[in-house]
């Protein structure tokens, strides 16, 4: 009878240890928005981009499949050190202020949540965020901080685990907002110059704001702006990027739009 009584007692904290290693309930549920004021990768709460590849073969140790709590689904991340979300087309998340995302683990004491621009060049940035261990973490990163990402040609997403290897990670309702106060800036490109051009003036995007706008290069090599003045340096290619101030009731639009510039050889 002793021996029952301590196989019982084992059994029954190992079955508790497992069921502590997961979520018992679900993320809280999103806030309904309008659909110009988010770009959804994963949630069940908004309408998400097409065709995501949420498992590309990166050389990563990790496992994915979906996670129930009670009707909601997520992703699970399994032995996790790094993977990757790979979208069929960029996205455009210039007008966004911010990057949510749930995430619930019991082991990932650091992540790591990278945007990468896949073309013309390669560039990616990193963002870390310490979660709490055993409990959901809501967490919204703001968009300002990536630095060097051109917001509207985010062409994957990375996911890094510390420990490197061996976590378990839950996520649920990744999305881009922001606010229904935030300008709606479209319409706003570059033309493609060669190296000898004369100077030209932007032509300012179209927005629901009267706030002025300023403008930089993120290539001074490249070009250089002015006012609203370009002047051509070198050749390459630069980022011209347009930041609203508020007016009325818009307030300023933290996260600046985005054209990309050429500039070539003159033949």
């Amino acid at each position: 009878m002793k021996k029952f009584y301590i196989l019982t007692i084992t059994t029954f904290l190992v079955a508790f240890n497992a069921l502590s290693q997961q979520p018992s309930t679900a993320a809280a549920t999103p806030p309904a928005r309008n659909t110009t004021d988010y770009v959804s990768v994963y949630s069940n709460a908004y309408t998400n981009v097409d065709s995501t590849d949420f498992f590309p073969g990166w050389g990563q140790t990790t496992t994915i499949s979906e996670f129930y709590a009670g009707s909601d689904t997520m992703i699970k991340y399994s032995n996790f050190n790094y993977e990757g979300i790979q979208f069929q087309n960029p996205i455009n998340a210039s007008n966004m202020t911010n990057l949510h995302f749930d995430l619930w683990t019991s082991n990932c004491t650091s992540f790591d949540l990278y945007l990468i621009n896949t073309t013309p060049n390669t560039v990616e940035q990193k963002v870390t965020v310490t979660p709490t261990l055993s409990g959901w973490n809501s967490f919204n990163i703001d968009l300002s901080l990536y630095t060097t990402i051109a917001l509207h040609n985010i062409g994957q997403i990375k996911l890094v685990s510390t420990p490197f290897g061996g976590t378990t990670v839950f996520l649920d309702n990744i999305y881009f907002w922001k606010s229904s106060t935030t300008p709606t800036i479209t319409g706003f490109t570059m033309p493609t110059k060669s190296v000898g051009n004369p100077a030209f003036n932007i032509t300012a995007p179209t927005s629901n704001s009267t706030g002025a706008f300023t403008y930089t290069s993120s290539n001074l090599a490249v070009a250089t702006v002015t006012g609203s003045t370009v002047t051509i340096v070198g050749v390459g290619n630069t980022y011209i990027t347009a930041k609203q101030a508020a007016a009325g009731n818009k307030m300023q639009m933290v996260q600046e739009y985005t054209a990309l510039m050429f500039i070539g050889e003159l033949l």
